[in-house]
């Protein structure tokens, strides 16, 4: 029911109140948790994936969504929720992206770090937690676009140029990647004026960078991170 009515949030409220009265089913609420994470209630959300967990459900969408929705506040459970959705479904593409999302929030927190105490992000490049972080952040980036291949979202493209541009601020040896990124997240319709924060702009004096040019149409702001999918599994 409330799956279908997601646009109306007093609806699908009264939708899964009614339902819940009517079943013990633990997919009902992982559904549950589905709605209100697209409605941007995070705390209900998480509530109601534990509950299907806690009832005996899993499937590799919902341990994915659960980690995108944990990413921002508590990265430790996003990392596991992420892996445990791995663990169910190796070749899950949304997982591989949101955990690149996880391993690349870490990252930034740790160059942020060295730039705090020495001024000079490049000296983030001898820091092996760092490192670690940032090669899983590439690792599981590639491999959702590998997975997804035509079916790659904007996001997943916006957020290799993120990783492979951090990775190329700390080593020069991934520049050349870097724009490769670069170019194919403006083809598939990440705008310029996306690509202007600090991480990139080591890259904007590059010429292949200053050659990229807008498809028609491209939203001006980046896409958000992490990426849902729908934890039922019929």
């Amino acid at each position: 029911m409330g799956r279908g009515r997601i646009l109306n949030r007093k609806e699908m409220r009264a939708d899964y109140d009614a339902a819940e009265r009517l079943t013990s089913d633990p997919r009902h609420a992982a559904a549950q948790g589905y709605c209100w994470q697209r409605l941007s209630q995070w705390d209900l959300a998480e509530a109601s994936y534990k509950k299907a967990i806690a009832g005996g459900y899993r499937s590799a969408a919902l341990y994915s969504n659960l980690g995108a929705l944990q990413a921002t506040k508590q990265p430790d459970e996003a990392r596991r929720s992420c892996e445990q959705a791995l663990e169910l479904e190796p070749s899950f593409p949304l997982a591989h992206y949101n955990l690149a999302n996880v391993h690349l929030r870490f990252a930034l927190k740790l160059e942020q770090r060295q730039v705090a105490a020495a001024g000079n992000p490049r000296f983030a490049a001898n820091d092996s937690e760092f490192q670690a972080h940032l090669a899983l952040a590439k690792k599981h980036v590639d491999r959702a676009l590998a997975l997804s291949a035509a079916a790659a979202s904007r996001g997943m493209y916006y957020e290799a140029t993120r990783i492979y541009a951090l990775a190329s601020r700390v080593d020069p040896r991934d520049l050349t990647a870097a724009l490769d990124r670069c170019e194919r997240a403006v083809a598939a319709g990440v705008s310029i004026a996306a690509l202007q924060g600090d991480v990139y702009r080591h890259l904007h004096a590059q010429p292949r960078f200053a050659a990229l040019k807008d498809v028609a149409g491209a939203p001006a702001m980046p896409p958000p991170p992490g990426r849902l999918a729908d934890p039922i599994v019929d």
